[in-house]
């Protein structure tokens, strides 16, 4: 069996054999390079070789999505455009496919944790599908040194939580009890004033980011997600939504269940996603933070204490089971089902289409019955409809 080298070399020498050949075109694009375009059983293969003076392969590169049109070659190179977009364009132009999508995560047996997917499955990395996800984010949110945060976090000595942070840092915290600060930045600058600058600022820093680690879910704020590097082994929880999506899982212990969104246009998906951003963005502006829960110089909060508190109020927080009492508090499905629900709703008015109301792909899906409010902060209203009325 030859290797991948060997079938690569295979592959450019066949594409570069094709001039004269039914279904090949060529195209010159200048410095010795050329544009090959071959049908192979029905679909369109595209590569760009260069040769040198005797007419030897030399190089070759993946061609971008649209060729360049060479000065003097017009011809040639609108019937190559033609034989790509008469064997790529229908795909290139069809409508994306949405999926609501509920996966098992570590631990867990049953899927209970959802978020929302633009693209087809099963098609690896370079399918180019997009997540839509919501959950809690750890570097935003308010720190409430209550009686009940301090308990979770220097509580009893025998306590798993309390077990995880030094004598030095318990007694920071415990010097802080009853304060309450609007952002994690805030807390990182009263924590370190009642260290000390005896301690060195990486050491105090990690100390910090630990104690970050153990904040109890419900004090993170809901934000869209991101995917992380798909080349990293160990990825990031929104990575690892997508790669089940994109290579649906095989093994036993692992689940994904999808449903299919018809009355949807992945674009009205995406500008919620955006609407939801924006929140996101002007909320870090204000309270002058840049999502990483340190303080920076470049960012300072822009009003007072009073209204410090009101747009805290005003972002939804993460709560991992219902009941769900107010459109500020959710999980991950009750964060995939509100902006899937805004774009349906988008789409079913602007179709003149009966309302339609979002479901989970799973009977785990708990949550997805609960709408979030999206706040709009250009005219100060929120998207909340009524999930009765859904």
């Amino acid at each position: 069996m030859r290797d991948a080298g060997s079938r690569v070399q295979a592959f450019v020498a066949f594409m570069a054999d094709g001039k004269g050949r039914p279904g090949a075109t060529m195209l010159d694009l200048g410095d010795g390079w050329m544009r090959a375009t071959r049908v192979i059983k029905g679909e369109a293969a595209l590569i760009d070789f260069q040769c040198d003076s005797d007419g030897k392969v030399v190089d070759a590169r993946h061609p971008g999505r649209f060729p360049v049109l060479p000065q003097g070659n017009e011809r040639e190179a609108f019937k190559t455009v033609l034989q790509e977009l008469k064997f790529r364009g229908a795909e290139t132009l069809s409508k994306v496919p949405v999926y609501y999508v509920n996966r098992n995560t570590r631990g867990y047996v049953i899927p209970t944790h959802g978020y929302v997917v633009a693209g087809h499955p099963n098609r690896g990395r370079k399918s180019g599908a997009v997540l839509y996800g919501v959950g809690g984010d750890p570097k935003r949110g308010p720190v409430a040194l209550d009686e009940k945060l301090l308990g979770h976090l220097v509580g009893r000595s025998d306590s798993k939580t309390s077990s995880k942070l030094s004598a030095p840092v318990k007694a920071a915290i415990s010097a802080l009890a009853g304060a309450s600060f609007a952002t994690r930045e805030d807390f990182y600058d009263a924590y370190c004033a009642v260290r000390g600058d005896a301690v060195d600022p990486l050491e105090r820093h990690n100390e910090i980011s630990s104690i970050y680690r153990l904040l109890p879910l419900s004090t993170m704020e809901m934000w869209p997600k991101k995917a992380d590097d798909y080349r990293v082994a160990r990825p990031a929880a929104p990575e690892r939504d997508l790669r089940a999506f994109e290579n649906l899982p095989k093994d036993i212990g692992r689940k994904a269940q999808l449903k299919k969104v018809s009355n949807v246009d992945s674009i009205d998906l995406l500008e919620a996603k955006r609407q939801f951003t924006l929140h996101q963005l002007y909320q870090d502006e204000m309270l002058g933070r840049n999502g990483t829960g340190v303080p920076s110089a470049d960012f300072k909060p822009k009003v007072d204490a009073q209204r410090r508190d009101q747009l805290v109020a005003s972002t939804p927080k993460f709560q991992r089971l219902p009941p769900h009492t107010t459109d500020k508090v959710g999980n991950c499905n009750t964060g995939a089902s509100s902006l899937l629900q805004r774009a349906v709703d988008t789409y079913t008015e602007k179709n003149n289409l009966p309302p339609e109301k979002v479901t989970a792909a799973s009977i785990f899906g708990i949550g997805s019955s609960h709408r979030l409010a999206i706040w709009d902060p250009l005219d100060g209203s929120s998207s909340n409809k009524s999930s009765k009325d859904r």
